[in-house]
């Protein structure tokens, strides 16, 4: 795979109805996408001061009459912000999620294929596609680089010892990456958001080689299996409208 050098990373999570199983679909009910400029990640451990963010809810279909529910989720207009968002970013791009490949990336495909009956790709305002990766994966390959981040000199390591001894290397549940890492559990974990901001912080501890590491380590969003195949008991996608839109203001222009 050809190495591409990212200039923004998309950090991406949903929060869902649940997990697949065979009699169960889950649907998306939180999307956020947290976009930042690659130098930006490599401040040292310090938030990035400049994100572009985007969060939309979804209601849970139990909550819906069957009717209502075919408009509750993600349609042909909330898709287009999507787009718009992504296109307002300078290229090339990659979404990060964690343990993307195997959870998000294929719901996400799955809502997708409501909307638009196949295969999608998001692309960038120079009509190239956003790819996407897992930081599961990178977390995996940069597991010894993941410690306590001790910036307090007074405070004993041995401090630091403790948290690996608890939360050992091999766990890579954001809960635990956190607990290792800083000492504490990131603040609202599973809201979406949130868990996109422990995944930002996470990478900054590792700096430029996992900022390399995802520049070759990526997929077309296109080429994730869809989750699960939609059929006759899943709420059929609204018509397709305008998509997209003709224009936006982007870095392109």
């Amino acid at each position: 795979m050809n190495s591409i050098k990212f200039s923004t990373f998309v950090f991406f999570d949903t929060e869902t109805t649940g997990l697949l199983r065979e009699d169960f679909h889950p649907r998306i009910t939180e999307l956020s996408m947290v976009a930042v400029n690659r130098v930006d990640l490599l401040n040292g451990v310090k938030t990035p001061r400049v994100q572009n963010k985007i969060s939309l809810c979804f209601n849970p279909l139990s909550e819906f009459h069957p009717v209502a529910a075919k408009i509750s989720g993600l349609n042909i207009r909330n898709l287009q912000t999507l787009e718009l968002f992504i296109r307002r970013l300078n290229p090339p791009i990659c979404i990060i999620a964690q343990n993307g490949y195997r959870f998000d990336f294929p719901l996400l495909q799955a809502e997708l294929l409501r909307v638009k009956y196949h295969s999608f790709d998001f692309l960038d305002c120079k009509e190239n596609p956003v790819y996407c990766s897992d930081s599961l994966d990178l977390f995996k390959e940069f597991d010894d680089k993941l410690i306590p981040q001790n910036t307090d000199e007074s405070i004993d390591r041995s401090a630091d010892e403790s948290l690996i001894e608890k939360f050992p290397h091999g766990r890579f549940s954001l809960s635990a990456l956190s607990q290792r890492v800083f000492g504490s559990i990131h603040v609202n974990a599973h809201n979406a958001e949130a868990d996109c901001i422990a995944v930002i912080k996470l990478i900054q501890v590792l700096g430029d080689s996992a900022l390399s590491w995802l520049d070759s380590n990526y997929r077309k969003l296109s080429d994730i299996k869809t989750m699960y195949t939609v059929n006759e008991s899943d709420p059929t996608p609204l018509p397709p409208d305008q998509f997209p839109i003709d224009h936006v203001q982007s870095p392109c222009d």
